[in-house]
């Protein structure tokens, strides 16, 4: 039986897998990542890169390892803000 934090991140693998990849390089990202390979993706804002993100994410929760996600906010902000 799996323990609350187990349960939780199968929910959250199944429910990011469950997205629909749209754009080329969200497909090719998630196959690289599929296949073990480490992936830099870069494109403007608003383009789907989280999507990419989140995929990785989800394979590392899903075979037990761990995930950080790092952003840099201010850049963010800047752009959509400044």
């Amino acid at each position: 039986m799996l323990d609350a934090g187990a349960q939780q991140h199968r929910g959250v693998v199944e429910a990011v897998l469950a997205k629909t990849l749209t754009g080329e390089f969200q497909i090719e990202a998630a196959d690289a990542i599929d296949r073990g390979a480490s992936v830099v993706v870069t494109a403007p804002t608003g383009s789907g890169k989280t999507v990419v993100a989140e995929a990785a994410i989800a394979r590392a929760l899903e075979s037990g390892r761990r995930a950080v996600y790092t952003t840099p906010l201010k850049a963010l902000s800047n752009q959509k803000f400044g």
